[in-house]
């Protein structure tokens, strides 16, 4: 059987853009883990316009970082940057991984599920640090993607 890839699409409406996402139906409700779900989905497609370089860890990173988001209309804020609870309780009883087995992680065949969440958590919990503990430097990382 040949894999297929769907990326999502973008479509101009009277309403405005609508972004298409291929995959199960449960990524149009609005249950928080949807949301989620969502919100990772959305980063992948869009940080592929803005960091032409990405490294695994980074485009993971960032995902998942970003699944996090809280939208509160009632404050009119938009929330980023939770703790991910499920993956900060992993890393917690089973570590993470360096940074320079991140950077390795491109060129790794397949592994475990243990493993492949291992990394996952790393990917998400170093991006965490880096934009809490030291948002410039990120920052100025991030631009170097861009070129």
């Amino acid at each position: 059987m040949d894999a297929i890839s769907a990326q999502p699409s973008t479509h101009s409406m009277a309403e405005g853009p609508v972004l298409v996402m291929a995959g199960h139906s449960y990524a149009l409700s609005e249950e928080g883990a949807d949301i989620s779900t969502q919100a990772h989905e959305l980063t992948h497609y869009l940080s592929q316009f803005a960091l032409v370089r990405q490294p695994r860890w980074l485009s993971e990173g960032l995902a998942t970082y970003l699944e996090t988001i809280a939208l509160k209309p009632e404050k009119q804020e938009v929330v980023l940057g939770a703790k991910h609870g499920p993956f900060l309780d992993i890393a917690r009883r089973h570590g993470w991984r360096t940074l320079d087995e991140l950077w390795e992680w491109d060129r790794r065949g397949p592994m475990s599920s243990a493993e492949s969440q291992q990394y996952y958590v790393s990917a998400w919990l170093w991006v965490h640090f880096f934009i809490s503990q030291h948002a410039e430097r990120f920052e100025r990382f991030q631009k170097r993607m861009m070129d």
